[in-house]
């Protein structure tokens, strides 16, 4: 994988550099393998660089590169967006879920000898309801058919006067 860096700017207000490199690739690298090779070209921290854009376009094997090199790690946390750094740099994301994983495990370990108490009272009244519904259904089946509605348009005494003839 051989990068060419087309355009370096330094972007003093920001603290950082706008980098936009070309890669010559027939696959499309991985943001971690651009930002090492990157990092090397440019002579840039891997910590403090961000891939903003991997653009790349059908049957062209040149992959094109936009990434802003930082001077510190708290310049790039005030100016870049919350996502970007997610996507960058996602081992802090997953450590921080297995963190929340493992609490909730603890958690659950505590919480299951109260479950079994208070779902028992549950089943006991969801069997009462069960029985008392097919009575209730069997009430509701017996009315509509002993009462015949008659259509509002009519069709009832028609019928009635075809009947008589």
């Amino acid at each position: 994988m051989e990068m060419k860096i087309v355009q370096d700017t330094k972007n003093e207000v920001l603290n950082r550099r706008e980098l936009i490199a070309t890669i010559e690739e027939k696959t499309i690298p991985s943001r971690d393998e651009v930002r090492a090779k990157l990092a090397t070209v440019a002579q840039a921290k891997e910590n403090t660089l961000i891939i903003q854009k991997i653009e790349s376009s059908f049957g062209n094997p040149v992959v094109t590169i936009m990434a802003h090199a930082y001077d510190d790690e708290e310049s790039m946390k005030k100016t870049e967006k919350e996502y970007f750094l997610k996507r960058n740099f996602p081992v802090v994301e997953k450590k921080e879920a297995a963190e929340a994983v493992k609490e909730e495990a603890k958690e659950e370990v505590a919480a299951p000898v109260e479950e079994p108490k208070a779902e028992a009272a549950p089943t006991e009244e969801k069997k009462e309801e069960a029985k008392e519904e097919p009575k209730a259904e069997d009430k509701k089946e017996e009315a509509p058919a002993t009462a015949d509605p008659a259509p509002a348009d009519g069709t009832a005494e028609k019928k009635k006067k075809e009947g008589e003839q």
